[in-house]
C-alpha cells in the first residue's frame, strides 16, 4: 500500500538523523534539509493515512498508486546520494557530491509538498487525478536517478569492495564471504554501504562469517523494511557483538 512506502521513506530519514551508522558523519552535514524533508514527509503521511482509511475497497486507488512510486523514487534517491557522498575519495569529488545531496533533498522536498497539495486538493474536494501522473511531473533529476535502478550482484560487490577495505588489497578469504553478504543486501547502495562500513574494521574471517548470518536474519525481504531495518541501532548492536 501507499502508506507502507511513505512510512518506509519516514523511518529511513528518521533513521539517517539518529543512526550511529557510518552514515552519520554525512547526514550531520546535512541536518537541516534532511529536517524538511521529515517534516514534508510526515504531512504526506498523515493525507495517505486518510486515504486508506476512507478506501473501504481495499484495493489502491491511481493516486495511491502514484504516491507509493514517488516514495519509492525519493528513498532510492536519498540512498544513492548518501552513498555518493561516502564513495568520494578526495576533497573535490565530495565537495561536488554534498553538493548534489543538498540539492536532491531541497528538491524532492518541494516535490513532496507539491504532491501533498495536489493530494489535499484530490482527496478533499473530489478532485479526479490529471492525465499527467504525478509521477511524469515529479523533478527531472530524481527520475534521472531513479533510471539507474538497483545494483546487479557485480555492482553490489564492487561497491561492498570499495567500502569495506577502500584501497587495502583483498585477501582472498574474504571474497566468497563477502560476496554472500553484498548479495543479501538485495541491490540497495545505502544498505551495501552501512554494512560494509560496519565491517571495515573486522579483518578476521569469523566475524565475516557470523555476519553473514547475522545480515541474512536481519535484512528482510520485505522492501519497504530493507534500508531501514540495516540503519537501526539494533544492527549495529549485531555487527557489534
Amino acid at each position: 500500500m501507499a502508506h507502507a512506502s511513505v512510512a518506509s521513506l519516514m523511518r529511513t530519514i528518521e533513521s539517517l538523523l539518529t543512526s550511529n551508522s557510518p552514515m552519520q558523519s554525512i547526514t550531520c552535514d546535512h541536518s537541516e534539509d534532511f529536517s524538511a524533508l521529515h517534516e514534508e514527509i510526515s504531512s504526506l503521511e498523515v493525507v495517505v493515512e486518510n486515504i486508506e482509511k476512507n478506501n473501504v475497497s481495499g484495493e489502491m486507488i491511481d493516486l495511491e498508486v502514484q504516491i507509493k512510486e514517488v516514495a519509492n523514487i525519493v528513498e532510492q534517491t536519498i540512498q544513492l546520494r548518501v552513498t555518493e557522498v561516502f564513495l568520494a575519495n578526495d576533497e573535490n569529488l565530495r565537495v561536488k557530491a554534498e553538493e548534489r545531496l543538498s540539492d536532491s533533498l531541497q528538491q524532492v522536498a518541494v516535490d513532496i509538498d507539491s504532491i501533498w497539495k495536489e493530494s489535499t486538493n484530490i482527496q478533499y474536494k473530489g478532485k479526479q487525478v490529471s492525465k499527467e501522473s504525478l509521477v511524469h511531473d515529479f523533478s527531472s533529476s530524481t527520475n534521472d536517478i531513479f533510471k539507474m535502478g538497483f545494483m546487479v550482484q557485480h555492482e553490489s560487490w564492487n561497491l561492498f569492495k570499495i567500502a569495506a577495505f577502500s584501497n587495502e588489497a583483498l585477501p582472498y578469504e574474504f571474497e566468497t564471504i563477502g560476496n554472500q553478504i553484498a548479495d543479501e543486501c538485495h541491490g540497495l547502495p545505502l544498505t551495501i554501504v552501512v554494512v560494509a562500513g560496519l565491517l571495515k574494521s573486522k579483518r578476521e574471517i569469523e566475524d565475516w562469517k557470523s555476519a553473514a548470518k547475522d545480515v541474512r536474519s536481519f535484512v528482510t525481504n520485505d522492501p519497504d523494511e530493507r534500508c531501514t531495518r540495516v540503519l537501526s541501532e539494533e544492527f549495529d548492536e549485531i555487527m557489534d557483538g
